[in-house]
């Protein structure tokens, strides 16, 4: 059928049409290899840490080609390794972002299964346009004071709900981590923890490298950052909730190490030396943590020795005070 129509047009047509037919798809053929290479080139530059011609490659590309595109020719694989890589250029005014935010599973199976994938771009190019516009400029922080409710209501008015609580939520400990609030950025965290009901595979608290992981590095944060004792209690049950995650005793030398280390912090030396042993057993050459060890071990020495000279004085000073009164 395709032949007959071919054979029709041809003997059909004046030849200067047929002529311009073709001369238009050679045109389009050259110009999709030609920004096929300008993507190309934008990709290899961003890998090779050459951001500034990156980022100009991108622009030209996204204008002067994909936005130009037939719904059917976006919709591709290809255009959604570009948006991985280039997310700053995608705005809720384009056909793409609206793809995504109709049809989250579908394009979670256009990018190869990755589940969750075009959630978290819709919410990042909303966060982008109706949060961080608020919040900082030229990567510095313009408030200390944001009006969280308001950012809320646009979203919620906008997109809905849902969105709404987990943008401002995500956004808020984004924010208060960044300028260091480590007690508010704990209180929040945990609130996304008991949120969200993180599991041995899941990938939901934010992190890059799975909820388990990202339990025990956040824990290990508060540690090194914060001295609240409440919000140090938290991160002990995210480190506790990451290691039952571990399939192997080999997997929970890093939970140990974090659990024993904030355990010390809260005065439980004991507890901290006990956990801090199990991990260095578990991974002998790990020197780091050996050294942590004879740290804790050599306080806790220290520190025994002071409170046993301060119970005997105090109790000789009692054992005095006994005698003198009974021979007064």
């Amino acid at each position: 059928m395709r032949t007959l129509f071919i054979y029709i047009f041809t003997f059909s047509t004046p030849l200067s049409m047929i002529a311009q037919v073709n001369k238009k798809a050679e045109v389009i053929e050259q110009s999709t290899a030609l920004f096929g290479d300008l993507k190309q080139s934008a990709l290899d530059a961003k890998k090779s840490g050459r951001l500034k011609f990156a980022d100009s490659a991108a622009k030209v590309y996204k204008s002067n080609y994909l936005d130009l595109l037939g719904d059917s020719s976006l919709i591709t694989r290809e255009t959604f390794e570009f948006v991985t890589n280039f997310p700053d250029l995608i705005h809720s005014r384009d056909r793409i972002f609206r793809f995504c935010y109709d049809h989250l599973i579908l394009t979670d199976e256009l990018v190869g299964g990755r589940k969750g994938y075009t959630r978290d771009l819709v919410k990042y190019i909303i966060r982008k346009e109706l949060v961080d516009t608020f919040l900082y400029k030229n990567q510095n922080v313009l408030t200390l004071r944001p009006n969280w409710k308001r950012m809320h209501r646009k979203i919620k008015k906008k997109y809905g709900r849902d969105y709404a609580d987990e943008i401002i939520l995500e956004s808020k400990m984004t924010f208060y981590r960044r300028i260091e609030n480590w007690m508010e950025f704990g209180s929040l965290f945990d609130q996304n923890v008991r949120h969200n009901h993180p599991s041995r595979t899941s990938n939901l608290l934010g992190g890059s490298f799975g909820d388990a992981w990202t339990l025990n590095s956040t824990a290990w944060d508060i540690f090194l950052n914060c001295n609240d004792k409440v919000v140090l209690k938290k991160a002990l049950t995210w480190v506790c909730l990451g290691m039952n995650f571990c399939d192997t005793d080999t997997d929970k030398v890093q939970y140990l190490d974090t659990e024993a280390n904030i355990l010390y912090k809260l005065g439980n030396s004991n507890s901290a030396i006990g956990y801090e042993e199990k991990a260095v057993s578990l991974e002998r050459e790990n020197r780091e943590m050996q050294l942590t060890l004879a740290k804790m071990k050599q306080n806790y020495a220290a520190f025994l020795s002071r409170h046993c000279t301060v119970i005997f004085r105090d109790f000789i000073g009692l054992l005095w005070g006994h005698l003198a009164f009974r021979y007064v």
